[in-house]
């Protein structure tokens, strides 16, 4: 077996090389720093020279990107990739039409909408964990923190809808009524329902918002993403902020909120040196998904079972579906369902090192890169194009 690596430093990246390795797959890195991720002349003219220069099997990625999408198909060659952001834009492109796309994807609602859109070769693949690595970290014992959530709170660049000019006061009262009402449900997109594309034509005019016609994906669609990064940044500072009145929470992010004045800001963790001691160390970890993720299960998830934490998690589609509430992780279903549960597990420590225990030998089981990976090659290879 014999691939093309493109990498773009992404996180995963140390961890899918070892299971290359471990696999007896020989694969040769390309990397280049693409500045428009739809086209890139330059980066086109490397991938053409790399596929003359060698015969492989397929080209992976984590991610998609149409130019790789489009070099592969000029040159028959097989395109891999792996999904763990919802929704991924360069997904709406006409590049994702290519026969030679094999999509895996760790949300199985954007597998379904995908496939109604007339994208083929789309799979469902939960996202995975590098066992080894994790088995093999030094880590100190003994806990260091109650309550800790790393992640980002969604503050600063990345919250596009207070960026939004002129918007009349009847319609703010209103998107705050939408957030409000999505954060009391879990599994249900509620925005997606109530904004129409009837009532999104209304507002469009000021929000000044379109596609630039490269993307399949329409305006109304864009800014529905835009209200659900709006929810999950509301989301995290008032939980963070409830749970904070009560216990010692502790937060790992890039930057904090001056709402949080309870809770312990200690920056942000690198995710292969310091986050699985985060994980290790805490007697609860929070995950509180991004709202546009409608049913996979967050990387993060995964990271803090493999790690041997223990997980309280938002309740989430297939992380219900897939491992056993109470058992191999806990879910919550509201604010005060949170509060409950937090107290409960703070004060029933074996109970919680039992249940962190079974979550990571599951995690380290049946949802290892080597394991995830043979899966994916054994569709691709079997998979005969006409």
């Amino acid at each position: 077996m014999k691939l093309l690596y493109y990498t773009w430093d992404e996180y995963c990246s140390y961890d899918i090389r070892q299971c290359f390795e471990k696999l007896g797959y020989e694969y040769r890195v390309c990397s280049y720093e693409m500045k428009n991720k739809l086209e890139s002349a330059e980066f086109t003219e490397q991938l053409q020279k790399l596929l003359e220069e060698d015969d492989y099997d397929f080209i992976f990625s984590f991610a998609y990107f149409p130019v790789i999408a489009e070099a592969a198909a000029a040159n028959r060659v097989k395109y891999v990739s792996w999904i763990y952001d919802s929704p991924l834009y360069s997904l709406y492109t006409d590049s994702v039409f290519h026969k030679y796309n094999y999509i895996f994807h760790f949300d199985s609602t954007e597998v379904e909408r995908l496939k109604k859109c007339g994208v083929d070769h789309i799979y469902h693949m939960p996202l995975a964990v590098n066992a080894d690595r994790l088995g093999s970290l030094d880590k100190e014992d003994g806990f260091l923190y109650d309550v800790s959530f790393v992640g980002k709170l969604y503050r600063d660049q990345y919250n596009f809808f207070d960026q939004i000019k002129g918007m009349p006061e009847y319609y703010k009262g209103y998107f705050d009524a939408l957030i409000q009402t999505q954060m009391k449900l879990f599994g249900y997109n509620v925005i997606a329902d109530v904004l129409t594309p009837e009532e999104f034509k209304k507002i469009s005019a000021f929000i000044g918002f379109k596609n630039d016609g490269q993307m399949f994906l329409d305006a109304r669609d864009m800014f529905i993403n835009i209200l659900e990064k709006k929810v999950t940044a509301v989301e995290r500072t008032g939980l963070l902020k409830a749970l904070s009145r009560y216990y010692p929470v502790t937060l790992f992010s890039d930057v904090t909120d001056a709402e949080l004045q309870n809770v312990a800001f200690k920056g942000y963790v690198n995710y292969l040196t310091e986050m699985p001691d985060v994980f290790h160390r805490s007697r609860i970890n929070l995950n509180i998904t991004l709202r546009s993720i409608q049913s996979g299960i967050p990387l993060r998830c995964l990271d803090i079972m493999g790690t041997g934490g223990f997980l309280m998690s938002n309740y989430q589609p297939e992380l219900a579906k897939l491992f056993e509430n109470g058992r191999e992780m806990a879910m919550y279903e509201s604010k005060e369902d949170l509060l409950d549960k937090v107290n409960y597990y703070l004060t029933h420590e074996e109970e919680r090192k039992e249940i962190a225990y079974l979550g990571r030998e599951k995690v380290r089981k049946e949802y290892d890169y080597k394991v995830a990976v043979q899966k994916i090659v054994e569709i691709v290879k079997t998979d005969k194009l006409s």
